[in-house]
């Protein structure tokens, strides 16, 4: 009776250190997937200095250039303002500042600054 108890132990031993050894390869693999994983994100990370995709088109865009590219006394305007005014009071200030021609509203001042100055996409 103790030789099969005896037995039995092993077997049950045999099988949790196998069980253990699976347990171990997949942790390995689980890490070798995290790291490639890791290095894929990193190398597609963008610093300061690389160019945005999205740039490259809008240098070459078909048509008319907005108006607030093309006036750099109303860019620099909407500059020293926008960090602090609304897009609604900053199209009543260019209107109390600026000649009809060289008007912008809300839209087209939204429209630039998700452009240029949207910190999510800087």
């Amino acid at each position: 009776m103790a030789n099969t108890k005896d037995a039995l132990l092993a077997i049950a031993l045999a099988d949790l250190q196998a069980a253990q050894a699976k347990t171990d390869a997949a942790q390995i693999a689980q890490k070798r997937a995290l790291n490639s994983l890791s290095k894929v994100l990193h190398s597609h990370e963008l610093d300061a200095a690389t160019p945005r995709g999205n740039a490259h088109l809008a240098n070459h865009r078909t048509g008319v250039p907005a108006k607030i590219d093309s006036d750099p006394e109303l860019e620099a305007f909407l500059m020293d303002r926008i960090h602090n005014t609304g897009f609604v009071q900053l199209a009543a200030e260019v209107a109390e500042h600026f000649p009809p021609e060289r008007r912008v509203g809300k839209s087209a001042i939204n429209t630039w600054w998700n452009r240029k100055l949207r910190p999510d996409l800087v």
